[in-house]
């Protein structure tokens, strides 16, 4: 089970290959960092995910928390509908990340086509750092979430010591793990529309004279040819 913690901000961070991260998060008292930036020219997310740890770590997204889509809606406190990826290093040296699908209170559901990218995964020091990255719609509707804009779950936990054993694609349970709620990409904002209406320009006083004696003029040379 996910259970809440309060996060705080990091410092900027650079990937291995050059990326520059803009977004960060840091939970758990510096045992979790997480790293992210998104380009809009690609829609692609790159992330960057480093634990105290040096069983397996994993990170995954939710759906929206309050889609307009009702067919979308989910209880946020059951456990399903998480993107997850899970990866890190064997005792052998051997690197390994799985996608998966979270469906509630009980093993995640392995996803049959991966679409998280790992780029690079490190265990230094009992710290395992994992790069990867991934398109904001994969295509896949059953097993992946689109990351557009809107408030949904960030979930992040962690073995301390047990990797995710490949072969039996068997998980030992957590020993932390978290979340916190945030926004991936900003709605882009409603350009502001001006109304328009068309006004005659004001008179002057100067305008109102002439159009004065214009008329009277007018009644003179009527006046003239009545009479005369």
């Amino acid at each position: 089970m996910f259970l809440p913690l309060i996060c705080s901000l990091w410092l900027f961070a650079t990937s291995s290959s050059g990326i520059e991260y803009s977004n960060n998060s840091l939970c758990k008292d510096e045992n979790y960092e997480v790293h992210w930036r998104f380009e809009n020219n690609t829609e692609t997310f790159y992330f960057k995910v480093r634990a105290k740890a040096t069983g397996w770590i994993g990170f995954g997204v939710s759906r929206l928390l309050w889609p307009e889509n009702e067919t979308l809606r989910w209880n946020m406190y059951s456990m399903r509908h998480y993107d997850v990826l899970v990866g890190g290093v064997d005792d052998s040296g051997k690197k390994y990340f799985k996608d998966f699908m979270t469906n509630g209170h009980v093993a995640p559901k392995e996803d049959g086509h991966a679409d998280w990218n790992v780029s690079n995964i490190i265990e230094s020091n009992g710290t395992t750092t994992m790069e990867f990255s991934r398109k904001k719609d994969t295509g896949d509707a059953n097993d992946d979430n689109v990351i557009e804009p809107g408030l949904r779950r960030m979930v992040c936990a962690y073995h301390d010591t047990v990797d995710y054993n490949i072969s039996m694609s068997k998980f030992t349970k957590h020993t932390w793990n978290g979340y916190e709620d945030i926004e991936f990409i900003e709605k882009p904002k409603e350009k502001a529309v001006l109304a328009y209406r068309a006004t005659e320009p004001p008179t002057t006083g100067a305008s109102t004279l002439a159009v004065s004696i214009v008329g009277h003029l007018l009644l003179i040379v009527i006046a003239v040819i009545f009479f005369y």
